[in-house]
């Protein structure tokens, strides 16, 4: 294995730590800066297109504004459940231990900012948009009605009627306000229909993950991969009876990190979208981190690419094998061009196992 730049730091989980400090010290900062009441939005924003459409659109008791602001309080939450998930990481790895938990904690916090780039896609009509904030209020109180079910009564108690009644005064709310429900029917999706718009009660994070973290989806499979437990991901990251681990403590830590800074990136962008105020020098700062740890983790040399270049790759985009940043380089003729896992040969001899990769080059 090739020897690896070390930099001047303490250990590769305190770097990793330090990364993701400075992604969250950076996205604060740009969320104060913002939504702080300093001035207007941007002409175009997503925010102010809305209280137009508001403005123009509203139901005479307020029914859209109303579930706008409570959309409000639920951006509040999932922001706060991706920052405290990117505390647990930093302090999983200042600690230097549970490694393995990295990727599920990448996996939550990526699900918490893809819903909030795909509640507020300043690409949609703001008819879309409220509908989105719509069926993240229903797929609440249905999802506390589904879920409610399943616990025994020394838990639920008596509440199991209280918790129906909820759920029919707000489907019977929607109704009157010129909102259609579609029930789940077999083989069918719920959904929700405001004129000719229409929009599915359930968020389906693995497509939101190829449109909003575009040539980044991946870390949306490893960080899958982790939560899950899966077959193929689970050699990566913790070793068995007879055989190590396959990846090294820097590899599991870089491969996390990277699912962090590339959700920073998303949340950067969904932040200047939705409010028209401009964040490029933070994704600029988020994207030269990525690098740093590109060259710290696999030895190769810092990446010359731009931002902007970076992004014009697709989600489905697949480097050459000459050109691949992996985090531990195996032989050439081992490596194919998938972005997450590799082939690479045991030693001499034995079958191919799974390697956790990722490429910024």
């Amino acid at each position: 294995m090739q020897q690896r730049t070390r930099m001047n730091v303490a250990s590769p989980g305190r770097y990793g730590a330090r990364l993701i400090a400075q992604t969250r010290r950076d996205i604060t900062a740009a969320v104060a800066r913002t939504t702080g009441g300093h001035g207007l939005d941007g002409p175009d924003s997503v925010r102010r297109r809305l209280i137009a459409w508001l403005d123009d659109n509203d139901t005479t008791e307020g029914f859209f504004r109303l579930m706008a602001d409570e959309s409000l309080e639920d951006g509040v939450r999932l922001l706060t459940v991706a920052d405290q998930h990117a505390v647990a990481m930093e302090e999983l790895l200042e600690l230097g231990s549970a490694f393995a938990a990295l990727p599920t904690l990448q996996r939550g916090l990526l699900e918490s900012v893809l819903t909030l780039c795909y509640v507020h896609d300043p690409r949609v009509a703001s008819e879309r948009t409220i509908l989105r904030m719509l069926a993240r209020s229903l797929d609440m109180f249905e999802g506390s009605q589904r879920t409610s079910v399943k616990f025994p009564r020394t838990v639920i108690g008596d509440r199991k009627q209280q918790i129906e009644s909820a759920v029919e005064g707000v489907r019977e709310m929607f109704t009157r306000n010129g909102v259609n429900l579609a029930p789940e029917l077999q083989g069918g999706t719920p959904h929700l229909s405001l004129g000719t718009i229409r929009e599915n009660v359930k968020f389906n994070a693995t497509d939101a993950a190829r449109d909003y973290l575009g040539v980044d989806a991946h870390h949306w499979d490893t960080g899958s991969g982790g939560t899950h437990s899966k077959s193929w991901f689970l050699p990566s990251i913790t070793a068995g009876l007879t055989e190590e681990a396959l990846s090294d403590e820097v590899e599991l830590m870089a491969a996390s990190v990277l699912g962090v800074l590339a959700a920073g990136k998303a949340l950067l962008r969904a932040v200047a979208s939705h409010t028209g105020h401009d964040t490029r020098a933070e994704q600029e700062g988020v994207f030269r981190r990525e690098k740093a740890l590109v060259h710290y983790s696999s030895d190769t040399e810092f990446s010359p690419i731009s931002l902007s270049d970076y992004e014009k790759r697709p989600a489905a985009w697949k480097p050459k094998t000459h050109d691949f940043s992996v985090l531990r380089p195996a032989p050439r003729a081992c490596r194919n061009t998938y972005p997450l896992i590799e082939n690479a040969a045991r030693g001499q001899s034995g079958p191919p196992a799974p390697r956790l990769m990722f490429s910024v080059r």
